[in-house]
């Protein structure tokens, strides 16, 4: 089988554009770790042949794989539709943030390719905040609340959390003290970018590393999260696998009820949760 290996950063999707060391860094890891696993697998008893895209400003990495650079003048997305065209399977690596990964899965089923990823509906659900609480809460799965910037939202004593409605893990997300001062500071910012509020909430922060397939969950591990404030801004510092596993039994209910209520996600995935006492709430799915 001919496997396309699309990783979005490492894989020409910021051509154009200012490539951070760190981000680099970190999608070659993801991509090291996808090939090296496919390599060892086997389809009809022979091991799959592997393609990926390559920024040509970053070098040739040592992996069982062809990397293929973008011709003199060619656009990422050319490239892109050339070697899911010659693929038999895609398994795309990319931001949910601007649609980038809806938008490259979509690509694979244009091209009639067998997608190793999550659906592009259930990606489009996901990347965005609300709609993945308000799926939350049609499945009557605990969810942290959240309201649009336009509604005004409970009180709460604790003070508020402002996250881009379809930002990254903490990128952007912001603490106030007051209502009040999260209008001041969104009258100062763009008006085409959406947000959601949510009432800050004490406790202990968790992340789920969850396998999903046709509805179903496998959680592999419990993570516990450490978030600081920085500026008014959070920070994810740290996060400390399998240090949560004493809740491990409410966690994999949990993950059965998501994985239930988005039955597109396949794969790898992540559920943010809040912990108070007992009491256990969704965050994020990513």
């Amino acid at each position: 089988m001919k496997i396309f290996v699309c990783e979005y950063i490492t894989g020409g999707g910021l051509l154009g554009e200012p490539l951070p060391p760190s981000l680099a860094k970190e999608g070659d890891l993801m991509l090291g770790a996808l090939i090296r696993d496919l390599a060892q697998t086997r389809v009809n008893g022979a091991a799959p042949t592997i393609t990926a895209s390559r920024d040509p400003r970053l070098p040739i990495p040592d992996l069982p794989a062809h990397f293929v650079f973008p011709q003199p003048f060619e656009e990422i997305d050319a490239l892109w539709g050339r070697l899911i065209t010659d693929a038999q399977a895609v398994w795309p690596i990319a931001p949910e943030t601007d649609g980038a990964l809806a938008k490259l899965s979509a690509s694979v089923l244009a091209f009639e390719r067998l997608l190793l990823g999550s659906t592009p509906k259930a990606v489009r659900v996901t990347q965005s905040k609300f709609k993945t609480l308000r799926r939350l809460n049609i499945a009557k799965i605990p969810a942290v609340p959240g309201s649009r910037i336009w509604e005004t939202p409970p009180g709460s004593p604790s003070g508020y959390v402002l996250k881009p409605d379809d930002g990254a893990g903490a990128a952007d997300t912001r603490y106030f003290e007051t209502f009040s001062g999260l209008q001041s500071w969104l009258d100062g910012q763009p008006h085409d970018r959406a947000f959601m509020v949510q009432p800050f909430m004490k406790g202990e922060l968790a992340s789920l590393s969850v396998l999903f397939l046709d509805g179903r969950a496998e959680l592999l591990t419990c993570n516990r999260q450490t978030v600081t404030l920085e500026e008014s801004v959070f920070r994810l510092e740290m996060i400390e696998l399998g240090a949560m596993e004493s809740r491990r039994a409410a966690f994999s209910e949990l993950a059965e009820k998501v994985a239930a209520a988005f039955p597109g996600l396949w794969g790898y995935g992540g559920i943010d949760v809040i912990c108070q006492g007992d009491n256990i709430e969704g965050d994020d799915i990513h």
